[in-house]
């Protein structure tokens, strides 16, 4: 597995000077032109992967790949955990009821 590229960053601050505040978009293409389609920040401790291709983003963002047959599993959870909102089945009414906010 190939480690997602960064800035170097700083102690306890990460990467918050490659942040923009004035253009947030150009800032995030700048950093794509540098370290790729996809990138790591590290703000104030926290990671946050970003991703600079609109096609990668549409292929993540594909509700089709939410819905894998994870039947056995889910059923498993769901013997321990309960109904709920990740243990429920897509067709089930109470599932519906819970994703609709």
């Amino acid at each position: 597995m190939t480690k997602i590229p960064q800035p170097p960053g700083l102690p306890i601050i990460g990467d918050i000077g490659e942040l923009d505040r004035t253009n947030i978009s150009k800032r995030y293409s700048r950093l794509a032109g540098i370290y790729g389609p996809v990138f790591r920040l590290n703000l104030l401790g926290r990671t946050y992967v970003i991703s600079g291709s609109l096609d990668l983003v549409k292929e993540v963002c594909d509700e089709k790949r939410f819905f894998e047959d994870l039947e056995g599993t889910r059923t498993q959870v769901r013997h321990g955990a309960g109904d709920g909102l990740f243990t429920g089945f897509e067709h089930e009414e109470n599932w519906v009821s819970r994703t609709v906010v």
